[in-house]
């Protein structure tokens, strides 16, 4: 875009820098950097990477440099491209604009990828290219029609970005999605050929484990074969009858009998399982929807083992049988429903499959594609707006297809990609009736361990139970009061914060950052378990928008469209955003994970795995036990021990205050989560913990100090007084800075905080200083997306990462009455710093 003017609207989607808090720090960091780059080539020309490059693909890339080009440079590099292998490379230095140009129509018109940047050695103006030849090729639909529409899916056997596709029109080209068949979402996928389960594998299980003798087993057979099919409903995370497709499907079709079976499944490849305070949870979960069913005319079958066997082996005990799920997001879990699928179908039996539990499933979404052409529309309709040709819009000189992705992992960019995808699907209708369940052999939810609770706590070892008796006591105690389990309760607190909370505006304003008010809709674990269905939630919080109390809309004037000129009704269209947004960000975090399977475990900015944490396992212990002297941080960690849940705000001041302040590695913070909230939600979870670690695909651009946050989230000092009971005797002036009292409380962890964030600051700053190769221009990142050769996004970077500079360009300090609010630029970073309305899913 240098050189050519950035049209309105999208001119804030590129970035613009005369406003850019860190505009003043960028040329000196640019200056820096060249420096670095002068220096490694006058040690290595070769061997010097280009944008989207490392060090490592060094090795297979053929040098040419620009001053060998003959006077025919457009035969010249049709030649050289000619003879480019796949996967092969070639790296031109010290281009000018015309030899740029051929470059970019020659390897465009043989279907080459290629990336750009300065030439830190050439002459001013020069530009450095690397071009190669793809193994294989992907692109990017014409318009939304040629999106994959909802309710379909691709069959999992597919990859759909690395399948070669025949080269059509640049701007009609049809979506990877669409080059392959498209089966309904209802019906279970055709299972892919790899999976290791063969006819042995029932053979196996018709052979074993046999229930009653031969004679008995043949009369139920025959008994069950006079009468019908039977259905079988495999439950996982899904205890509700509300919105609940598949157990809706077994009471509206023509079974007989509907067998609902929850199976422990210990072949489950989950990389973090359920665990810790979770299972309780679940366990409870599990008592109230067994109460549910036998309110339906049915029960609930518990099995134990590997899922494949124990289907097969209740598949065995009918003559006609189907089998019915709903599908899971997680990548593991997909792979597991494939293989359960091929095996139940390798033995002659149905099967379909359902809607999971989320607004949009992550393979049906394509938020990149669906974001590429919002962006040709915007462009097309700005050109067209100034009276330009719509393919001048297009000044990048890149393909389209291959032109980087800004703000990639933001809400906005997960927004754009939303908008013409349609609304989610609505709640289906609650089960009143299912079929009766047969007498087949179930074990005890206590044999599944999920309630083994006795001890003081998790041992050394992380086990469930310290195998105490359980006299020795309950360490779940307090969870089991704070949180009564079951579809009801969830229904009963969903109308509460409707009509309570959301409907008066305390969500959407600043009440909701109170830590003791309790004006969250604490909703989390109900939707993490499936007692609640996300789109029951969803749809009940849009029906209040038309009927919303809420004073911060009531007064909200029309506006105007900047592009179409219609009028629009903000007190409409706002009310209760903030908390709708929590449902997108959800929706966000699966896709994440679907992309980005290694989430939970490895950095998504990959140089950040380089990144020392000089943190010790002492300060991790006194964070852990809420032990660190800084109170608004020990109340929520003692609250997260107790309950094993805290407020959203809560948890982005104990996130930051391990990374930012204590300088241990997020997947610490991660790892204790997973054991101790009820709500512990991996995809989620994961998301949230590298966006605060820095690797994530949208650093945080604010840090909670934990003493002036404390006076935005806890004013009165209760919720303090809550859960730390020494300090309920102190008064306000003293209750979160108790050091300046006399009074016996731990001594804090750290005493210069400012000190020890900066100490952390240089230490990401020299993990950029080591990779330039992955700074763009603007100081953001660039980010190699996976399955899509050749194509970068540009992440969201924290300012003073930005600016490579250790000052806090944005500081939380202490709110003041006397001053104006969001008088500065500062300030009003400041105030949307504190409100998070879109950092996370946190409900």
């Amino acid at each position: 875009w240098r050189g050519h003017h950035v049209m309105g609207r999208y001119r804030t989607e590129v970035g613009s820098q005369y406003q850019d808090p860190a505009g003043i720090y960028l040329s000196e960091a640019r200056k820096e950097r060249k420096a670095i780059w002068r220096t490694k080539d006058k040690a290595d020309p070769v061997s010097r990477p280009v944008a989207g490059g490392t060090d490592s693909d060094a090795s297979v890339w053929r040098v040419v440099e620009s001053s060998t080009f003959p006077p025919d440079t457009d035969a010249f590099c049709r030649e050289l491209f000619h003879g480019l292998p796949a996967g092969g490379r070639l790296l031109l230095n010290g281009l000018t604009r015309e030899q740029r140009e051929v470059v970019h129509r020659v390897s465009h018109h043989l279907g080459l990828t290629k990336t750009s940047r300065a030439d830190p050695s050439g002459a001013p103006g020069a530009r450095q290219m690397c071009v190669e030849r793809p193994e294989a090729s992907s692109s990017i639909p014409a318009s939304t029609a040629d999106l994959p529409q909802r309710g379909t899916t691709a069959p999992p056997s597919v990859d759909i970005f690395s399948t070669p596709i025949q080269k059509q029109s640049r701007w009609r080209r049809r979506c990877p999605l669409e080059q392959h068949n498209v089966v309904q979402a209802d019906v279970a996928p055709t299972p892919p050929s790899d999976v290791p389960i063969t006819q042995a594998h029932c053979a196996e299980v018709q052979q074993g484990d046999a229930v009653v003798c031969e004679e008995l087993e043949a009369q139920v057979k025959q008994t069950w074969a006079l009468l019908g099919r039977v259905c079988i409903i495999w439950l996982r995370d899904d205890m509700r009858l509300q919105d609940n497709r598949a157990l809706l499907h077994a009471a509206s079709s023509d079974y007989v009998a509907a067998v609902p079976v929850y199976i422990d499944d210990t072949c489950d490849r989950n990389p973090c399982p359920l665990r810790g305070a979770a299972t309780s949870f679940k366990h409870e979960s599990l008592q109230a929807f067994s109460r549910s069913l036998a309110g339906v005319n049915s029960r609930l079958v518990v099995r134990k083992g590997d899922a494949v066997r124990q289907l097969l082996s209740l598949v065995q005990e009918f003559e006609t049988c189907e089998v019915v799920f709903n599908r899971r997001c997680e990548p593991w879990s997909r792979k597991r429903d494939d293989e359960v699928a091929h095996a139940l179908k390798g033995a002659g039996v149905s099967v379909r499959t359902f809607l999971a539990n989320v607004l949009y499933e992550p393979w049906e979404l394509c938020p990149i594609e669906r974001w590429q052409v919002w962006r040709a529309r915007v462009r097309a309709e700005e050109a067209k707006a100034r009276g330009l040709d719509v393919e001048a819009s297009a000044m990048s000189g890149v393909p389209k297809q291959l032109e980087h992705i800004s703000g990639f992992g933001s809400y906005r960019f997960f927004h754009h990609a939303l908008e013409d995808a349609g609304d989610p699907e609505k709640p289906v209708e609650a089960v009143r009736h299912l079929p009766p369940c047969p007498d087949v052999k179930s074990a005890r939810l206590d044999d599944l361990g999920y309630g083994a609770t006795a001890g003081r706590g998790f041992t050394t070892a992380r086990r469930q139970c310290a195998k105490e008796s359980p006299s020795s006591g309950d360490w779940a105690a307090n969870i089991k009061r704070w949180w009564v389990a079951g579809e009801s309760v969830a229904l009963e607190r969903l109308e509460t914060f409707l009509g309570s909370v959301l409907a008066p505006g305390d969500f959407e304003g600043r009440k909701r950052l109170v830590a003791s008010s309790r004006n969250t809709s604490e909703l989390s674990p109900y939707i993490r378990f499936g007692e609640l269905s996300v789109r029951t939630v969803y749809w009940a919080a849009r029906r209040r928008r038309e009927t919303t109390g809420q004073k911060l809309f009531q007064d909200a004037k029309q506006s105007v469209h900047p592009r179409t000129g219609q009028r629009i009704d903000q007190s409409k269209g706002r009310a209760n955003a903030t908390f709708l947004r929590r449902f997108v960000w959800r929706d966000l975090s699966y896709w994440f994970l679907h992309e980005f399977p290694t989430l939970p475990t490895t950095s998504m900015r990959p140089h950040y795995e380089k990144q020392v944490w000089t943190g010790t396992p002492t300060q991790l212990q006194l964070w852990k036990s809420g032990k660190t002297g800084y109170p608004v941080v020990d109340a929520a960690m003692r609250q997260l021990w107790a309950v094993g849940w805290m407020p959203n705000y809560m948890r982005h001041v104990v996130a930051q205050f391990l990374i930012e302040y204590l300088d241990v590695s997020w997947k610490e913070g991660l790892a204790w989560f997973d054991w101790t909230l009820v709500d512990a939600d991996v995809a989620i979870n994961s998301l949230m913990w590298q966006n605060g670690g820095h690797s994530g695909p949208d650093q945080w651009e604010f840090v909670l100090h934990p003493v002036n946050a404390a006076k935005t989230c806890d004013p009165s000092g209760a919720y303090v007084r809550q859960w730390i009971p020494e300090l309920r005797g102190l008064p306000l002036e003293f209750i979160h800075r108790p050091w300046d009292a006399p009074l016996a409380y731990p001594r804090r962890v750290l005493l210069d905080l400012d000190a020890a964030r900066r100490e952390h600051a240089r230490r990401v700053i020299d993990v950029r200083r080591q990779n330039p190769e992955i700074v763009a221009r603007s100081g953001h990142e660039w980010l190699s997306l996976p399955n899509r050769k050749g194509l970068l996004a540009k992440v969201v970077t924290r300012h003073e990462f930005r600016a490579e500079t250790e000052d806090f360009i944005f500081f939380q300090g202490p709110q003041r009455q006397d001053r104006p609010r969001a008088g500065t630029q500062k300030e009003a970073m400041l105030d949307a710093a504190r409100s998070l309305d879109a950092t996370g899913p946190g409900l």
